[in-house]
């Protein structure tokens, strides 16, 4: 309820109208239907770097070649640091022709670090573009710049989809989850609930328990509203 209401704030600011989720009315009745269906907890846990090296280790077991086993390191490790919503990174289906997926003309490297526009996303309805840019990490096992730079080596310049396998087809988001679930299942994880938006979660979570600021994991997310302490949640030990 919170990241509606915090949503329908940044729209009304937007464009220019009264923030009624300030309201007083309004307040005090969201508290007494708080208090009278209680609320249900977001349970969902945060992915982590950790996790996301033995993910890394599990992907040659689950893909059937070295391009998908690249492909699938690239892709979570770039939705994971660059607090991607799945949506924004890979298709939503096979056909799809939306492109609001990341495309090829969509990154760039240079100087060491991988560049990618978001052209539209779930806060940016006018289309106003997100740049987002990720730089290299201390450890080799989750750095998504080496990842990109292997993953860009085999699958070569080309338009349509960043992410996408070798025959051309887009990595779909069903694709990209489903295997997910399977890394983590090998790694006896099955039954703790992720889902999707761990990937988001995780960031602000590792960045909160690091000590960042507030306005820095706001940033790390490109959160548009205080929506994001939502996302802060203590690292799973596993």
């Amino acid at each position: 309820m919170q990241g509606r209401l915090a949503a329908l704030a940044f729209h009304a600011k937007a464009l220019g109208c009264e923030d009624t989720t300030r309201d007083f009315r309004v307040r005090k009745m969201l508290e007494g239907w708080a208090r009278a269906g209680g609320r249900e907890a977001d349970a969902r846990f945060p992915l982590t770097p950790e996790i996301l090296a033995r993910m890394g280790k599990q992907w040659a077991q689950i893909c059937r070649d070295n391009y998908e086993t690249s492909l699938l390191r690239a892709a979570s490790l770039v939705a994971f640091f660059g607090a991607f919503r799945i949506s924004e990174l890979v298709a939503a289906g096979k056909r799809d022709a939306s492109r609001l997926a990341l495309q090829w003309v969509d990154f760039h490297q240079r100087q060491g670090k991988v560049v990618f526009l978001v052209r539209r996303s779930k806060t940016d309805q006018r289309a106003r573009g997100q740049r987002v840019e990720l730089g290299t990490c201390t450890r080799e096992d989750v750095c998504p710049v080496r990842a990109m730079v292997e993953y860009v080596a085999l699958r070569g310049e080309g338009d349509g989809p960043l992410f996408r396998h070798a025959d051309g087809g887009p990595l779909t988001k069903f694709q990209f989850w489903s295997l997910t679930q399977r890394a983590l299942e090998k790694l006896g994880l099955e039954g703790m609930k992720f889902g999707t938006h761990s990937f988001r979660i995780g960031v602000a979570s590792t960045a909160a328990a690091l000590g960042y600021g507030p306005r820095e994991i706001q940033s790390l997310g490109w959160w548009a509203s205080a929506s994001f302490k939502t996302y802060v949640r203590p690292l799973p030990h596993c």
